[in-house]
C-alpha cells in the first residue's frame, strides 16, 4: 500500500502491515524502511512473501470449505 500511495501522493509514512511484521520479525515498536541500493533484494523477498500469502490464502479457503461441511453446521 505504501509504495503505490507514495507514487501518487509523494512522501508518506507507513508502520507496515502485520503480515510483513510477522514474516520479517519486525516488532511493532520499530519503523521500517529500505535504502535504494537494497530495492532489488526487497523485490526478490517480495516474491517469497507473495508465494507465502498465496499458500495461506489457499489453505484458509480450503479450511473454510471444510468447516462449512462439518458437524458444527448440522450436516
Amino acid at each position: 500500500m505504501a509504495l503505490p500511495a507514495s507514487l501518487q501522493f509523494g512522501a508518506i509514512a507507513s508502520l507496515g502491515c502485520i503480515g510483513n511484521r510477522v514474516y520479517t520479525g519486525l516488532m511493532m515498536t520499530r519503523c521500517m524502511g529500505a535504502a535504494g541500493k537494497d530495492l532489488a533484494s526487497v523485490a526478490e523477498a517480495l516474491q517469497v512473501i507473495r508465494g507465502a500469502n498465496a499458500a495461506l490464502r489457499d489453505y484458509a479457503r480450503g479450511r473454510r470449505e471444510q468447516l462449512s461441511h462439518s458437524e458444527f453446521d448440522g450436516r
